[in-house]
């Protein structure tokens, strides 16, 4: 996994930098993560279901996600479960129908949103949103990917490792390229493990 790509650039001091003259300008350098590095994904659509007809009974075999073969790596995927007041399932549920309206016969009827925030200053200022309060229930499982067969969406890039063309003057003996980059705690990767996260090499 890379954990840094600088386009023009080279990596120092935490940073994409300008690159060198020596440097090929057109190139784009990677970095290699200098520890293990977990990609995070967020799913591009969310699931929304009453449970006003089933009488407080479990649900079973229930669809929450659409795990796509990105790529053959094993991962985990977590689940988040919220409970929803019928006020805030109802809003939710509109804006979902919004998003997803695809314009065909059975798609619904556009709905009006209407939030709980207003302008307490001006009652006519239309405040879109709505603050939500709700109970969590979170879990998550490890799926092992190496065997599938099916093939992956996408597939490793072209990448460009550091040489001695990014220092001062054209391979000095202590020219030593940069071909790392630290897992910086962001939204879409971590350095800590995942919960259930299971190291099959070992």
């Amino acid at each position: 996994m890379f954990c840094e790509n600088c386009g023009g650039g080279i990596f120092r001091n935490n940073t994409c930098e300008p690159a060198p003259p020596t440097a090929n300008w057109r190139t784009s350098y990677s970095y290699v993560c200098e520890s293990d590095c977990w990609k995070i994904r967020f799913p591009e659509s969310i699931h929304i279901f009453s449970d006003k007809f089933s009488n407080g009974t479990a649900i079973n075999k229930l669809p929450v996600a659409d795990v796509l073969l990105y790529n053959k790596q094993n991962i985990v995927v977590e689940v988040q479960q919220f409970s929803l007041s019928i006020p805030a399932y109802e809003y939710y549920k509109a804006l979902k129908d919004i998003v997803d309206n695809t314009g065909g016969f059975n798609a619904p009827l556009p709905s009006v949103l209407i939030g709980n925030m207003y302008n307490s200053s001006n009652s006519e200022d239309i405040i879109f949103g709505r603050f939500t309060a709700a109970s969590t229930t979170t879990a998550s499982v490890f799926i092992e990917r190496t065997e599938i067969e099916e093939t992956q969406i996408e597939f490793p890039a072209v990448v460009f490792l550091e040489n001695c063309e990014v220092c001062d003057t054209p391979c000095p003996i202590d020219c030593i390229p940069v071909t790392t980059a630290p897992c910086s705690e962001t939204r879409y990767r971590t350095a800590f493990i995942p919960p259930n996260w299971v190291d099959v090499d070992n």
